[in-house]
């Protein structure tokens, strides 16, 4: 049987589906939660804006949101790896002109797809065609109200090498494969200031992206951090 909250809720939510909106949902697992990503006006004006331009999810995203403003006060800049067609880049850069305008956000991606896969990391994977669908200049459009924006078109292990040196608060990697985030690491995690985070999109992602997981896995074994895995499929690493 229901219990009266059950009713009440429905009830409430019933009248306000009359208006598009719904404040509660249920879960499978657990009480009423609210997505409350979409009840933050701030980050919904940005989503609005990019809305299938990430190849992120929204509440992804949020967790990206969430991040940027835990980590501002720290020194270093920002990092992006797989850009794609610039929507994340677009929310860390409104979010970070906002809260430390100081900071540059250093955008890496080939603007061309993925590059060559190495079946020994990344079996069963057909998906050389993928994420082709954008264009260095589209990006650049995006982005030409940001000023702090760097952008490097072509391979990590070539484009990561003009940043060695630099510190970093935060880093967003979404680049799929096993050698591209394997590569991420070994080139940002020296410079992430201590406090600083490490997002990596496809984390959780094991039957789609097999590699994803065990690069960040294997480069945090025998490492302080420990990665963090978040429902969103989102792994999180914090700099001890």
């Amino acid at each position: 049987m229901k219990s009266i909250t059950d009713f009440l809720i429905i009830g409430l939510n019933n009248v306000l589906s009359i208006f598009g909106l719904t404040v509660l949902k249920k879960r499978s697992y657990g009480p009423y939660v609210i997505d409350i990503w979409d009840y933050n006006d701030e980050f919904e004006e940005i989503y609005d804006k990019i809305k299938g331009l990430a190849g992120v999810t929204k509440r992804s995203l949020y967790v990206i949101y969430q991040a940027l403003h835990q980590i501002s006060s720290l020194p270093g800049d920002i990092a992006e790896c797989g850009v794609y067609k610039g929507g994340s880049a677009y929310l860390i850069a409104e979010v970070i002109n906002k809260l430390a305008p100081q900071k540059n956000i250093h955008l890496f991606d080939t603007f061309k797809g993925l590059p060559d896969i190495n079946t020994r990391h990344d079996p069963a994977l057909d998906k050389k065609n993928t994420f082709q669908d954008t264009s260095v200049e589209n990006v650049k459009t995006l982005l030409g109200k940001f000023d702090n924006c760097v952008i490097k078109e072509g391979l990590f292990q070539e484009t990561l090498k003009s940043i060695t040196g630099k510190t970093f608060c935060f880093v967003h990697i979404d680049c799929d494969l096993y050698d591209s985030i394997m590569c991420a690491c070994e080139l940002l995690y020296p410079g992430l200031y201590t406090g600083g985070m490490m997002v990596f999109d496809d984390y959780g992602y094991t039957i789609d992206w097999p590699g994803a997981k065990r690069a960040v896995d294997e480069f945090f074994s025998d490492r302080k951090e420990k990665p963090i895995h978040l429902p969103t499929g989102q792994g999180v690493v914090i700099k001890l």
